[in-house]
């Protein structure tokens, strides 16, 4: 009998995963939650109100050294292997990648795949708005200027529009990468979409959820004039493997993860992309319509049709992972030698959890332009 819940799935786990997992997590909380504060909170003071172009160059150098000893450990210490197929692509464009969300690890794959067709650094994505509370990580991608969404189109749109301004004035090619279903695939989330669909005479997908297209359509508006492409991401994990169905925390402490993924790569150029409103979204659709029937041939052939691309290790992997670790270790001497330093900490946590907890804060230093409506000061 195959085990169905997660606790029944965590007892035929080998003990090497649960221990590979935790490492994997520890490492991550602290090279986030220490070192942030250290060398980013700065950057934060003395450079970014001065000029923004050099605050973006530094943090993103940061970022990408910091996600790739993220891929790096993720891949290595919970022992994940990718199957990629499809369209080979340019290195480095300026590309928006749709994924679809079979599990709350998906993004964690797309920071994978990333490492290897174009910057982690330049990696940019719209997330829940919960994500962006999570202890250290969050700190890291919210001043990453990655893209949060409360559920609250008014202020939601606002800071997309904002944010994309901001992509646009970047020195850099970003792949700024959203799950159009908005939310991983589980019964009663797919319930809830076939009946919207059914309702509203759209598309009726087997595999997927109904994409909504709100937040695709803004991306696809405001950063069209440097687009080069957009790609059509299809995941999907080997049969027999876990999907994580519970919270994404206990999914990293328990190491419970699909290890075996395959994803397959459509490349759009921007020039076959609709510009009609109407006209993208039954072009998503059919995108979709397409994602819906490769996921069927998966299941019956458990393959992704050929064309391999070449999936090399993660590039720079070992060199900053090894960087990391040297810091976090030099840290964590520092701390226990150097007593200022002890203060710099607590004085960066505050920082930090003070700006992931105050919409206010964050409206003074620029990461959001509107304030939740809670947030306003009643007239």
């Amino acid at each position: 009998m195959k085990p169905n819940s997660f606790a029944q799935k965590l007892k035929v786990m080998p003990l090497i995963y649960h221990l590979r997992g935790l490492l994997w997590f520890v490492l991550l909380l602290g090279t986030a939650a220490l070192i942030l504060p250290v060398l980013h909170l700065p950057l934060i003071f003395l450079i970014r109100p001065f000029s923004r172009a050099a605050w973006t160059s530094i943090s993103s150098a940061i970022l990408w050294s910091w996600l790739n000893f993220f891929v790096y450990a993720f891949e290595s210490l919970n022992g994940v292997s990718f199957v990629v197929t499809g369209d080979k692509l340019p290195m480095n464009e300026f590309a928006i990648s749709m994924l679809n969300h079979p599990s709350q690890a998906d993004w964690l794959y797309f920071f994978s795949f990333t490492n290897r067709v174009s910057s982690t650094g330049s990696t940019k994505i719209v997330m829940k708005e919960l994500l962006r509370k999570a202890l250290g990580f969050g700190w890291a991608i919210e001043w990453g200027e990655y893209i949060f969404l409360d559920r609250d189109w008014e202020g939601d749109k606002g800071n997309l529009v904002a944010r994309c301004r901001d992509y646009l004035a970047s020195p850099q090619n970003l792949n700024v990468m959203l799950f159009p279903e908005g939310t991983n695939i589980r019964p009663f989330s797919y319930e809830k979409s076939v009946a919207f669909a059914k309702e509203n005479k759209l598309p009726v997908f087997k595999n997927l959820l109904l994409p909504r297209l709100k937040a695709f359509n803004t991306l696809l508006e405001e950063l069209r004039p440097r687009l080069n492409a957009i790609y059509d991401l299809t995941i999907a994990h080997e049969e027999g493997e876990p999907v994580p169905d519970v919270s994404m925390l206990w999914t990293a402490l328990c190491g419970y993860y699909p290890r075996k993924v395959r994803m397959h790569v459509r490349r759009f150029p921007i020039s076959e992309v609709p510009v009609d409103e109407e006209q993208i979204s039954n072009w998503c659709y059919k995108i979709y319509e397409d994602k819906d029937r490769l996921l069927d041939d998966y299941k019956q052939n458990h393959e992704f049709p050929k064309g391999t691309i070449t999936w090399e290790p993660p590039r720079y992997g070992l060199f900053c992972f090894s960087l990391w670790i040297f810091i976090l270790f030099a840290l964590i001497y520092g701390i226990l030698t150097i007593p200022w330093l002890i203060y710099w900490e607590i004085f960066g946590w505050s920082f930090f959890i003070a700006t992931s907890i105050s919409p206010q804060i964050r409206y003074w230093f620029g990461l959001v332009v509107h304030l939740p409506k809670s947030s306003k000061t009643k007239k």
